[in-house]
């Protein structure tokens, strides 16, 4: 992943104020045109159940909605410790261990066991404002798209992230570019 983001140069985002309830708005998040997928994606998504994937959908924006996000955020991120993967990048859904996007893949887990559909949920490939890669949940909504996000505690509109966003899945497991438009 490390590479892939260093050969897209693109620079970093501006830090912002962050969001704390169901009352903010979002925004959509356009994408500018197919991008290969991941090879570590690749890997994960033929060891795993195709009910992952799905046609685009969104979720009813309530506060409820809301709660629940910021609720399984929660509960992740005090059952799961960060750790890096050693040799390879391996996507793997985070059980006790894990990187961004095993982090990522288990609110994507969650999030569909209690009823979102898959098509809602979706990885994004960001960097920090530091300039390191990182991955992140975004989940569509009538709201606009929020993000779960384990370096960043609550749940907000992806504008308010202080990260430059590079790559989002689509429909199907599909992989394309975005076009930030903040």
């Amino acid at each position: 992943m490390k590479v892939l983001l260093m050969v897209m140069g693109i620079a970093l985002a501006s830090l912002t104020a962050f969001p704390t309830s169901a009352s903010v708005t979002s925004t959509p998040m356009k994408v500018l045109f197919n991008f290969p997928e991941p090879p570590a994606w690749q890997s994960f998504m033929s060891q795993t159940q195709h009910e992952w994937l799905g046609p685009k959908a969104h979720v009813e924006w309530s506060d409820e909605v809301y709660l629940t996000l910021a609720a399984t955020q929660e509960w992740v991120n005090d059952r799961v410790t960060y750790r890096e993967d050693h040799s390879r990048d391996v996507w793997r859904v985070a059980d006790r261990y894990g990187d961004c996007e095993d982090f990522a893949l288990r609110y994507r887990l969650e999030l569909m066991r209690q009823g979102f559909p898959p098509g809602a949920l979706r990885l994004a490939m960001v960097l920090t404002p530091t300039g390191a890669g990182h991955a992140v949940l975004t989940v569509e909504t009538t709201n606009g798209v929020w993000v779960v996000d384990s370096l960043m505690g609550g749940v907000r509109p992806w504008t308010e992230y202080p990260y430059t966003w590079l790559l989002r899945e689509g429909e199907w497991g599909s992989w394309f570019i975005v076009k930030e438009e903040k």
